[in-house]
């Protein structure tokens, strides 16, 4: 038996050439403007590349369609996020509000006992008023100094002045820090006066 070695055939370049020249062709012709407008004239020619921009014109209008869809879709979480944060400020707000009519509950309380001081009779600081002054300092020393602020403002001076005593100086210069520059100045000048006796 006879064993022959079979060599493998080479690949002829050159077989390709000629198919890659007349695809080459074909693309020119129906990219340069002058012969594309000549092959639109031709019936089944000018069919089928109205037919391919028409597939053409679908495809992009469906991602056009899909970036507005996208597009939507954020500014539906930014939306559902902006709400969320007008949910917790309005939160806040009413803790405030609540905080603020406590405030102003304890400055009406506080006004009859400084008119009676004022008037001339003695008049002993009850310690209910004491107790509801420690919790009105404790409170304003765990609060947001300008949202603090924003309650000294509509208080008595002498009344933010006892609480002031009994708050902490740190938070206290904060609170003055976010005041308007008269008001700090006016209770600075209050706190000066000597604590009413308790």
């Amino acid at each position: 038996m006879i064993v022959t070695r079979m060599r493998k055939r080479r690949f002829k370049f050159g077989r390709l050439l000629a198919p890659l020249i007349v695809i080459a062709m074909i693309a020119a012709a129906f990219v340069w403007p002058v012969s594309r407008a000549r092959l639109h004239a031709v019936a089944p020619i000018g069919a089928a590349m109205d037919a391919a921009a028409n597939a053409s014109d679908v495809v992009s209008l469906r991602q056009a369609a899909n970036q507005r869809e996208r597009a939507i879709a954020d500014l539906q979480q930014r939306v559902a996020g902006l709400q969320s944060d007008v949910q917790s400020r309005d939160k806040q707000i009413s803790a405030l509000t609540t905080q603020a009519n406590q405030s102003d509950q304890l400055a009406q309380a506080a006004q009859p006992a400084q008119g009676a001081a004022a008037g001339g009779k003695a008049s002993p600081a009850p310690s209910e008023d004491v107790k509801l002054i420690a919790r009105t300092a404790k409170i304003w020393d765990e609060m947001d100094p300008e949202a603090a602020a924003k309650i000294v403002q509509r208080l008595p001076d002498a009344y933010v002045a006892r609480i002031f005593a009994e708050m902490d100086p740190d938070q206290v210069a904060e609170i003055l820090g976010a005041l308007p520059p008269k008001t700090a100045a006016r209770l600075t000048a209050t706190r000066t006066d000597p604590a009413p006796a308790r």
